[in-house]
């Protein structure tokens, strides 16, 4: 998940990978999940029934996807149709019909 620095025959640094402190993209998520895991293994030593913190990293995947993706793609508005464009879309149909005959 984290790149390693990139050099270039210059000995200069190309891509320096990617910082957990960034408050955007995708290292907020990667420090998410090192965060669970580190807190679900110190936890699971007092039960083992803990591990199943686990299991959050998928509800958590799940529920990303579905407030990014899946729920503006489902309940997005329908696009507002354009009334000059239907009229023009007839009109092209009734020639078309016209010239079948």
């Amino acid at each position: 998940m984290v790149s390693f620095l990139i050099f270039s025959p210059a000995v200069q640094v190309l891509n320096p990978g990617l910082d957990l402190n960034m408050p955007e993209g995708m290292a907020e998520h990667v420090k998410d999940l090192i965060i669970l895991t580190c807190g679900s293994q110190m936890l699971s030593l007092l039960s083992n029934y803990l591990w199943l913190l686990l299991l959050l990293i998928p509800l958590r995947g799940f529920w990303m996807a579905w407030v990014t993706v899946i729920s503006p793609w489902l309940f997005a508005p329908a696009p507002e149709e354009d009334p000059d464009a239907d009229a023009k879309k007839q009109r092209k149909l009734d020639r078309k019909m016209r010239r079948m005959r």
